[in-house]
């Protein structure tokens, strides 16, 4: 963990100049990709520390996406911007080795958006989604990201979170042996300003399990904590 946030620390410092995401250290401007994932990459980073300007960022990163990759009369987002050559003009939707740009973007939009409480990321990244949907049953091993993130929206997302003084022990301690897929992070040793911890601080630590936005009530026992989770 302490490598993860070593890493992307620096990515940070590197990466992210003057409003702008570059493709590499003194590159140019990032495609799509670089991006949605370096925007992934710092809700991660939320996730792993609690610190909230990994949030600022991301929100920054996908404010620059709407701006700079936006195709007009499309639900989906250009590969490069800001030139007239051909290849730039290219909408990569379809998931390969690795997921398309645009499906990535979805998801970012949707882990976003569920961060923040803004539905107009999840609004948006459900239009991606269902752009797609024609495509996916004539061609279904070409959109695995998208149906990953299809999965996640049909079932719901569920949310652990963590306040006061241990939140991040707390967290790693139910985290650790324990795994449940479309779950997000949420931790904060004071009050925070997320939805999901706003006016939540306390002397003691205490956990919510959440689902879609709702909380259920706060438990300070991980074994209940767990029961819920997996409920």
């Amino acid at each position: 963990m302490e490598k993860a946030v070593e890493l992307l620390s620096a990515m940070r410092k590197h990466l992210l100049k003057e409003g702008m995401v570059l493709h590499e250290c003194a590159g140019d401007q990032g495609f799509l990709d670089d991006h949605a994932t370096f925007g992934l990459a710092l809700l991660k980073g939320y996730a792993l520390t609690g610190d909230e300007e990994y949030i600022v960022d991301a929100k920054n990163i996908a404010a620059m996406i709407g701006e700079r990759f936006s195709k007009e009369e499309s639900n989906f987002y250009l590969y490069a911007s800001g030139g007239d050559k051909a290849w730039e003009e290219v909408i990569e939707i379809e998931d390969n080795v690795i997921p398309s740009a645009n499906s990535y973007t979805a998801q970012f939009f949707y882990e976003l958006g569920c961060y923040t409480g803004d539905h107009t990321w999840i609004d948006r990244s459900t239009q991606m989604m269902e752009s797609i949907h024609g495509k996916v049953f004539k061609h279904g091993q070409n959109f695995s990201n998208w149906l990953n993130l299809a999965l996640m929206q049909s079932y719901g997302s569920k949310e652990l979170v963590v306040v006061g003084p241990e939140a991040r022990a707390i967290l790693g301690s139910i985290t650790e042996n324990n795994y449940r897929p479309n779950t997000l992070y949420l931790h904060s040793e004071h009050q925070g300003t997320l939805p999901l911890t706003l006016y939540r601080g306390s002397d003691a630590s205490k956990i919510y399990v959440c689902e879609n936005g709702a909380c259920n009530l706060p438990t300070s026992s991980t074994k209940e904590a767990e029961r819920l989770w997996k409920a």
